[in-house]
């Protein structure tokens, strides 16, 4: 399976893209286009979303070798997922 999302690094940036003053935690690409706003900076659950969400190229990456490794026995729920990540949806 071939990856089809945004190549990494992605990057979070915490900016006062609002326009009233409040930050908001953002992750972007290499090129700075924004992939997802988080919510507040002042919220810890946009920080861990964003930390999240930064490191899930490299999780797919870690699933994939994995998988390979040991593919003869990987549950169908797991191929299910990494099919998804991949942008597979089976119908």
């Amino acid at each position: 399976m071939s990856a089809n999302y945004t190549p990494e690094p992605w990057q979070i940036y915490v900016h006062g893209i609002t326009g009233h003053g409040r930050e908001r935690v953002i992750v972007s690409d290499a090129d700075g286009l924004l992939l997802a706003d988080c919510g507040f900076a002042s919220s810890k659950v946009a920080q861990a979303n964003a930390r999240l969400l930064v490191e899930a190229p490299v999780m797919a990456r870690l699933l994939q070798r994995y998988l390979d490794s040991v593919a003869h026995s990987a549950g169908a729920e797991t191929l299910a997922v990494l099919r998804r990540i991949n942008g597979y949806y089976d119908e």
